[in-house]
């Protein structure tokens, strides 16, 4: 029998690894935690944690349950778009992230989300134009643990952002690559897929892999099998 996921479900592993990594996963908005299917099925053996939120719901609400549940745990933060956000400002509350990697993360906003404002109101809207507060919350904090920042630089659509600027068809590339200054080190990689495509790229598993894993004595054996898969004729 297949039970539904509510939106404000917090997911963990029944039973956690011992001397295993602990990931936590945050998907984009309106998306949910199958778009990290992929990625994991290539990453060494970790204990998965995934946070699933409303778009409506107040950040504070959805970090709190982050906390909540990993607290007195190390971890390694994974956020897609507006989930790289959220990871963000959890990694800035919390001294015992290890890691941070964020992929098509908005950190100058989304212009679309300027003129989706006239339409229809949103909390997600709110915080992601251009000129929202917490866009400026944002680029103000510190952070100084190792960061991957994955660009997505595919082609994108010219209407997805008004004049028309390189975007990966729903966030510009300019807002990708500026990264809040109180950021000290960062590590900034392209992969040339769209938004939501990226995160199921075997070039995503490979920065990820040789970024959270670099310290894995497991990694040989995946490396092994990733050449294997890219090697493939087809």
């Amino acid at each position: 029998m297949l039970l539904p996921i509510r939106q404000k479900t917090f997911i963990t592993m029944r039973i956690p690894l011992e001397d295993s990594k602990n990931i936590l996963f945050i998907h984009g908005a309106g998306s949910n935690t199958v778009v990290y299917n992929h990625l994991r099925m290539w990453l060494p053996a970790h204990n998965g944690y995934f946070l699933n939120y409303d778009v409506e719901e107040k950040v504070d609400s959805i970090l709190g349950r982050a906390q909540e549940e990993l607290k007195g745990k190390p971890v390694t933060v994974i956020g897609h778009s507006y989930g790289g956000l959220l990871g963000f400002l959890y990694a800035t509350k919390n001294k015992l992230v290890d890691k941070l990697v964020t992929v098509g993360t908005p950190w100058q906003g989304v212009p679309m989300s300027d003129l989706l404002k006239l339409t229809a109101h949103s909390r997600v809207f709110d915080n992601t134009e251009t000129s929202s507060k917490f866009i400026q919350f944002i680029n103000n904090k510190m952070f100084d643990k190792p960061m991957l920042n994955v660009v997505c630089a595919g082609k994108g659509h010219v209407a997805a952002v008004p004049g028309g600027a390189p975007n990966d068809g729903t966030v510009p590339h300019y807002s990708q690559l500026q990264i809040p200054k109180g950021v000290s080190n960062c590590t900034q990689v392209r992969i040339p897929n769209n938004h939501s495509d990226t995160l199921h790229t075997m070039n995503l598993v490979s920065a990820v892999l040789s970024f959270v894993f670099e310290d894995d004595l497991r990694l040989a054996t995946y490396k092994d099998k990733l050449n294997e898969y890219s090697n493939r004729p087809y």
